[in-house]
């Protein structure tokens, strides 16, 4: 080896290994979070690798921004080929890629590696166009620092690729022998400033996406509300976090695409998806360094109004390109403040204790659970047990006016299309999936397991159900609970009936729909057409679509248990969503959720349009339709 090339080993090792030390120490960090296994399961993650890293699949969803990103994603995975074999080179001079792939493989490569140079520079001067110009809102910066992050990375990455072009076509030695130091320099900069800068997700997203959840979207983890040794529960510190969480928090791109769609964010709410993630980073960095510092994570880093914010819809984790998984922490949070703290909103007592002695958060009698079906002639499974289906009503449809309607609606058309169903009546309890999203884990598994017993006595295997939230809860969740049926929303069941003529169409609404998307029956279950197709069949014409519909649809504002609380921070949400779907002209506002229709129904009556839009579920449609 010459001089020249322990030089370059020195500054390779000088600069791999300091960068190295601190990459170590933030890996060394995410070791404060608690064990969890994420390595089952490898064949689908595999999948979701290919996807969400080599695809870029969830980057397209803004389609320029995406491909801009692609392609510098992809750049990088052949210039790194190039660059490796520079310093290698640097080191040692009879080393080319060529003896490995051959001469004319490595020629195409040599292309390639040309091509992407010019694609990743016109995208990182796109970038530059987009931050400078266009200025979209969700790019705006958290602070100086934050700003001045990205644009110097962005300069980084187009040094590289100017000095490499040099490289491949430099107009003289010196030229050369220059641009190959000022891209080797680059390269060492740009990995030792990588654990510092909010671009991090160069390194952590791909791993993010590898171990991200498989289970359905929908379902909550469940608490191990027997174990004798755990002494807390919930999240009130960052040990109490795994390191999959504390590992989402590094590969936050600060891109502000979970804020874009997040219903808190858009009213004026202290919950913003993106500062959350970054603050919880910024504080495992400080917790790390400093193991002794006194800041209370809940409190001093997150408020406790930005975890009440938050409606559980998923629009955040929709839209995150890096599958970071925002709710599930914020329910941890809340878990701790309800059951070791006994922090809640000022309604939540009232709504716990109505589920705790009524089982229905209006603490109404149990008794009346099924009256609404009573003029209908419908049994109950204690009357006969012996029916193909068990039609779940809910809280909703069992007490609330307005839902009670839903409910009839659904269970005339079933009637019609001679359906083999019942009801438990009194005998049905709450499912729980509001309690354990509002913290209550252990009111929540009590009503589960109360309500397993009833099932299980009735030997019951199909569900049909008219709240998403129950259907959701009852499909994704009660296996858990090692409670397992067919489960059915009715807009699929109805579906299902249309296509098999059981129900027919006998006279077309001819109004102006929009439908409004259930984050529960979307987002967490991706039934997007069925209701559509509905809609279409019963008025002949497709439902307009509001801008925000379907994967990229709007909360109500009554997820998480937040039908039952307040809304006193910022603007309403359900009046924002209500606002967008009278911009589209329609007469008719349809949903498939007795929240969402409590919500939009609210939201008319605030803009005093009650009386020239109406606001009705699918099946109240399809009743009109079909009989």
């Amino acid at each position: 080896m010459t001089h020249h090339s322990w030089l370059i080993l020195a500054f390779t090792c000088a600069g791999f290994g300091t960068g190295g030390y601190f990459f170590y120490r933030l890996y060394s960090y995410l070791r404060i979070g608690k064990n969890e296994n994420r390595l089952d399961q490898l064949g689908e993650r595999i999948k979701v690798f290919l996807s969400g890293v080599i695809g870029q699949k969830k980057m397209f969803k803004d389609f320029i921004p995406g491909l801009a990103h692609a392609l510098v994603f992809w750049g990088f995975l052949v210039i790194t080929l190039g660059t490796l074999e520079l310093i290698i080179n640097g080191i040692f001079p009879s080393f080319h890629l060529s003896l490995i792939l051959g001469e004319t493989p490595y020629q195409g490569l040599l292309v390639i590696q040309d091509i992407f140079y010019v694609f990743v520079l016109v995208s990182i001067l796109f970038f530059f166009f987009r931050r400078l110009v266009l200025k979209p809102k969700r790019l705006e910066v958290l602070s100086r620092h934050s700003a001045w992050d990205a644009y110097l990375i962005l300069s980084l990455i187009g040094i590289l690729m100017i000095s490499g072009l040099f490289l491949s076509h430099a107009p003289s030695k010196i030229v050369s022998e220059v641009s190959w130091w000022v891209h080797f320099l680059t390269v060492l900069g740009f990995f030792c400033y990588l654990p510092f800068s909010k671009h991090l997700h160069v390194v952590a997203a791909a791993p993010n996406i590898f171990f991200s959840t498989l289970t359905p979207r929908g379902r909550l983890k469940k608490l191990n509300l027997t174990d004798e040794t755990q002494t807390t529960f919930g999240a009130g510190e960052l040990k109490d976090f795994t390191w999959k969480q504390l590992l989402d928090t590094y590969a936050c791109t600060e891109c502000g695409r979970c804020n874009e769609f997040c219903p808190t964010y858009t009213t004026g709410k202290p919950l913003k998806p993106r500062s959350l993630i970054v603050d919880l980073r910024h504080h495992l960095e400080e917790k790390g360094a400093n193991p002794s510092l006194q800041k209370s994570m809940i409190g001093d880093i997150i408020s406790e109004d930005v975890i009440w914010d938050c409606t559980t819809c998923g629009a955040c984790v929709e839209a995150c390109p890096v599958f970071i998984e925002h709710v599930e922490k914020i329910v941890d949070m809340r878990r701790n403040l309800v059951l070791m703290q006994g922090k809640m909103e000022p309604e939540a007592q009232k709504v716990f204790t109505n589920w705790e002695n009524t089982s229905n958060p209006w603490g109404l009698a149990p008794s009346t659970r099924g009256d609404w079906a009573k003029e209908l002639g419908i049994k109950t499974l204690a009357e006969n047990p012996n029916v193909e289906y068990l039609y779940y009503v809910g809280c909703a449809g069992s007490f609330d006016s307005r839902s009670k309607k839903i409910a009839q609606a659904f269970a005339k058309l079933l009637l019609k299309a001679n359906i083999s169903f019942g009801i438990l009546g009194a005998e049905e309890k709450c499912n729980g999936e509001c309690a354990r999203r509002m913290g209550n884990e252990y009111l929540g598994q009590q009503m589960i397991e109360e309500n397993k017993k009833v099932l299980s006595k009735y030997n019951v295997k199909k569900i049909l159900t008219t709240c998403p939230h129950c259907f959701n809860t009852l499909k994704n969740e009660y296996p858990d609970f090692d409670a397992r049926f067919e489960v059915t929303h009715h807009v699929e069941f109805l579906m299902k009936l249309m296509e098999e003529e059981k129900i027919k169409v006998k006279k077309e609404i001819k109004q102006k729909m929009t439908y409004h998307d259930s984050c529960y029956l979307g987002r967490y279950n991706s039934i997007y057409d069925s209701p559509r197709t509905l809609l279409q069949l019963a008025s002949g014409e497709k439902p307009i679509e509001m801008p925000r519909s379907k994967s990229q649809g709007f909360c109500c504002g009554a997820g998480g248990g937040r039908m039952w609380l307040e809304e006193t921070r910022g603007t309403r949400i359900n009046v924002n969503r209500v606002e967008e779907a009278l911009a589209t002209q329609a007469n008719i506002i349809v949903s498939a959720c007795p929240f969402c229709q409590t919500m939009v129904s609210d939201g008319l009556k605030t803009k005093n349009q009650e009386d020239h839009v109406s606001s009705f579920d699918i099946a109240e449609i399809l009743e009109s339709a079909i009989l």
